[in-house]
């Protein structure tokens, strides 16, 4: 004699392997969603940085004019520095937006 229970413990299994992986799909788009907003923030502040600094090494090359003029201090150099820094922050956000 066949039990009555047979039929749905067999359904139970297959429907607690979807509900399963119905979870996990779920949990998974939950991560890549927050993973894609953590980049955005970070490119965001790639980007903000690199615009910011590559005006102050824009600034300083002005300011070296008048540090030069008055006391003789060069500061060039440094100017340039903070200036190749931003530039390159900028071309890593561009990149990974194009990558994204």
């Amino acid at each position: 004699m066949v039990s009555a229970d047979s039929k749905p413990q067999k359904y139970q299994k297959n429907r607690s392997v979807k509900a399963i992986t119905k979870a996990n799909l779920c949990i998974s788009k939950k991560y890549l969603e927050h993973n894609k907003r953590e980049l955005r923030r970070q490119m965001k502040i790639t980007k903000k940085i690199g615009i910011w600094l590559m005006i102050a090494g824009v600034a300083f090359q002005f300011i070296n004019i008048i540090t030069y003029g008055l006391w003789e201090i060069d500061i060039d150099i440094l100017g340039a520095l903070i200036f190749i820094v931003g530039l390159i922050l900028f071309l890593i956000y561009l990149i990974k937006r194009k990558r994204s």
